[in-house]
């Protein structure tokens, strides 16, 4: 059974202190004085009603709503903390963007260089992004068709890395589905606001 990556957690404010609720887990509430120390218990009720262990609630996505009570206030806080997680999700595609490209690069015999100059990054990131790559492969793509190939001595067969670059195409449309989520609620959100003040 695969295990959940990410849960909305709704914060309320009351009084003088923070209760979250996870959704989706029943159980799964917490509380703390000040925001900065609620995630640490978010994860830790996460890992006991999931069944997770702690390192494995260290690394699922949190979605934060809070609810304090003030439309306004909740509108703006909301609206901002969903831009926040779009950009996130936008930086991580980009980053297995680059990280396919420098593969691709790499194996067709270009250098760091002219690699930095197609993609539009620093020589000194693409070959960061080269030394940390643990991709061993040669990836050769045709009208739209990709097929990939084993380099010498990499252990990898050729439906390994195929499968490998199918998950990196599905994460790139999920985090992108997840972007047009995101832009379409804090539209919403900010049109309500807009009504409502």
């Amino acid at each position: 059974m695969s295990k959940q990556k990410s849960f909305r957690v709704v914060v309320n404010r009351e009084d003088d202190a923070w209760l979250a609720e996870v959704d989706g887990l029943e159980g799964a509430n917490t509380y703390a004085r000040g925001l900065g120390g609620l995630e640490a218990y978010v994860r830790e009720v996460i890992a006991l009603a999931a069944d997770l262990d702690p390192e494995e609630a260290d690394e699922v996505d949190l979605m934060w709503s809070y609810r304090t009570g003030d439309f306004g206030l909740d509108a703006a806080m909301n609206a901002a903390a969903q831009s926040r997680a779009r950009l996130l999700a936008v930086e991580r595609a980009t980053q297995d963007d680059l990280q396919f490209a420098v593969a691709v690069g790499r194996a067709r015999g270009l250098s760091v260089r002219d690699i930095a100059a197609m993609t539009g990054v620093s020589h000194q990131r693409v070959a960061q992004v080269a030394t940390r790559s643990e991709h061993d492969e040669i990836m050769s793509i045709r009208n739209d068709e990709v097929s990939v190939t084993a380099a010498p001595g990499s252990g990898a067969t050729r439906e390994q890395l195929q499968t490998m670059y199918n998950q990196m195409v599905a994460d790139r449309r999920r985090a992108e589905e997840a972007e047009d989520a995101a832009a379409a609620e804090v539209r919403r959100v900010r049109q309500a606001l807009i009504e409502h003040t």
